[in-house]
């Protein structure tokens, strides 16, 4: 079933690679989608695909994205609107 999460990363999450490594999973897993840092500090991050390969990613948040790093995950589903070729890092919140 293919699903939508668009989450909300809070914690350590800046300066430490998040966006690579997770752009790096993405694609892996086959999701599609973007991760972005936001200007509050948090990171942000639209996926669309496979609902375990989403809840994989979650997951892999949650443990530190393997540096073992404290990351609160705040999650929001939703229908996929397949609107993404492939996952991507965007570097500039849209205002």
């Amino acid at each position: 079933m293919i699903r939508r999460c668009e989450m909300i990363l809070t914690g350590h999450v800046q300066g430490v690679g998040l966006r690579a490594a997770t752009q790096r999973r993405a694609h892996a897993a086959g999701l599609t989608g973007w991760v972005m840092n936001k200007k509050d500090g948090s990171v942000f991050v639209v996926v669309e695909g496979e609902l375990p390969s989403i809840v994989q990613l979650s997951r892999w948040f949650e443990q530190g994205f393997g540096k073992g790093l404290s990351i609160f995950v705040q999650k929001k589903w939703g229908e996929p609107k397949e609107e993404f070729q492939d996952f991507s890092i965007r570097f500039e919140e849209e205002t």
